[in-house]
């Protein structure tokens, strides 16, 4: 059997996004900012407009400092 390549796809990412949407409902803040960095070291960059997605979702949230950095590494990873 060939070794099965293990690269987390984009969909990855994609999913992620509704761990973003649970957590802001719930007002869980943390762990909605860390869903986007873990879409981030998973993919490495997102594509323009699942990056788009994200900092739309997190925009509201701006400015609680942990959604700040989260938006941050996105606009670092993912240039506008």
């Amino acid at each position: 059997m060939a070794p099965r390549d293990t690269t987390p796809l984009a969909r990855t990412a994609v999913w992620l996004l509704y761990t973003i949407d649970t957590h802001l409902a719930l007002g869980q803040l943390d762990i909605a900012a860390e869903a986007a960095h873990q879409a981030v070291d998973l993919t490495g960059t997102l594509p323009p407009g699942l990056a788009r997605e994200y900092r739309r979702k997190l925009a509201r949230h701006r400015h609680e400092p942990v959604v700040r950095q989260a938006l941050d590494r996105l606009n670092d990873t993912n240039p506008l």
